[in-house]
């Protein structure tokens, strides 16, 4: 594949991460991934710690829109080949910038991916392209209870890199992500998401279930990226109910079974 073609994803393997506890690798879950792997360097049982080789992937794309190929290179401080906590972004000419994660981060949601397009052909981050800017998504690992370790979002604009959104340092719960895209036609990118929300078991004789308000937020990706709240109004009146701001299961809202519009059944 030529420099010139649209993306290119090099797979770089043994790089020292430094000095930590070895860890068992994991194999990575997506077919664009897959590297050939090079001999491994033998552990040296006498210690505690090792000097451990690592994998980066690097990804290469035109992450501001001038035709010249940027990077985006994703390391991990252990071998494992699915979780990384590093991501450096250098856009030609102008510069690199790293960020770190709180934790880790992980592979991005199946049905994420399933309902919106990825850039990079790779379920290690998502990437989707504004008139003016590029935006990153980055997962942490999903529990059972539906707690995020981690979830983040860097912002691409004005030839420079920035994380816009740091779940942890905002006390954010971003649960299940929605989608990326310009909703307002203004050239900029908003990013919605939803917390997780229960039905309340009550028995289907009503072609659907009663469950817990949960709304959906629309944040506006750009150097501030808040909760655009006449966004989050309109969005959720198009789409859910809108009936405040905030997760309540006081409320409760009557979601069919045909996946059509939900009302509002108690309050």
């Amino acid at each position: 594949m030529s420099i010139n073609s649209r993306w290119l994803i090099i797979v770089l393997l043994g790089i020292s991460c430094g000095s930590h506890r070895a860890s068992t690798a994991k194999s990575a879950k997506h077919p664009s991934d897959t590297a050939r792997s090079l001999p491994a360097t033998p552990i040296d049982t006498n210690h505690s710690t090792q000097k451990a080789l690592c994998r980066a992937f690097v990804f290469v794309s035109d992450l501001n829109n001038d035709h010249i190929p940027d990077t985006i290179t994703l390391t991990s401080s252990t071998s494992d080949t699915v979780t990384f906590d590093a991501i450096s972004i250098s856009i030609a000419r102008f510069g690199k910038q790293t960020f770190h994660a709180s934790h880790s981060w992980t592979t991005v949601d199946d049905w994420f991916l399933d309902s919106n397009k990825n850039v990079i052909p790779t379920n290690k981050f998502f990437l989707a392209r504004g008139k003016i800017q590029s935006v990153l998504l980055l997962f942490g690992e999903l529990d059972g209870a539906g707690s995020r370790d981690d979830f983040s979002i860097v912002n691409i604009e004005n030839n420079t890199a920035k994380m816009a959104l740091n779940q942890n340092e905002r006390h954010l719960y971003i649960e299940a992500p929605m989608s990326l895209g310009d909703l307002d036609g203004d050239g900029t990118l908003e990013f919605v998401y939803r917390q997780i929300f229960e039905y309340n078991g009550q028995p289907d004789t009503l072609n659907g279930k009663i469950g817990t308000y949960s709304p959906y937020f629309v944040y506006t990706v750009d150097s501030g990226c808040v909760l655009n709240k006449p966004l989050t109004v309109r969005y959720n009146q198009e789409h859910y109910i809108f009936a405040g701001f905030k997760y309540d299961e006081g409320i409760e809202v009557f979601y069919p079974n045909d996946k059509s519009k939900p009302r509002l059944w108690k309050q």
